[in-house]
């Protein structure tokens, strides 16, 4: 509850609420909740998510997106700024 708390207080303080998808860094946030929040942010907003964490070497995350968007597709246009990403292809 705590990282969603602070994920929904960091896009009502800033410009990010405007965004039409949001990527949110929760440096402290364990990776294996970042899923979690994510879902319940893109519940919220109605808007695809990505949250980042802080990992060993580089910047993890977690995406959950909306039916309008494929978050896939979407990372494949930049996957060579990307050193891994993956999921669902539908």
């Amino acid at each position: 509850e705590k990282g969603v708390e602070r994920a929904v207080e960091m896009i009502e303080t800033s410009a990010l609420k405007e965004d039409c998808v949001l990527v949110v860094y929760l440096p402290d946030c364990h990776e294996s909740i970042a899923g979690i929040i994510a879902g319940r942010i893109r519940e919220k907003y109605h808007k695809p998510v990505f949250v980042l964490t802080k990992g060993e070497t580089s910047v993890k995350g977690s995406g959950r997106s909306i039916e309008a968007y494929s978050m896939y597709e979407e990372m494949v246009k930049c996957g060579d700024l990307l050193i891994q990403f993956g999921g669902k292809k539908c």
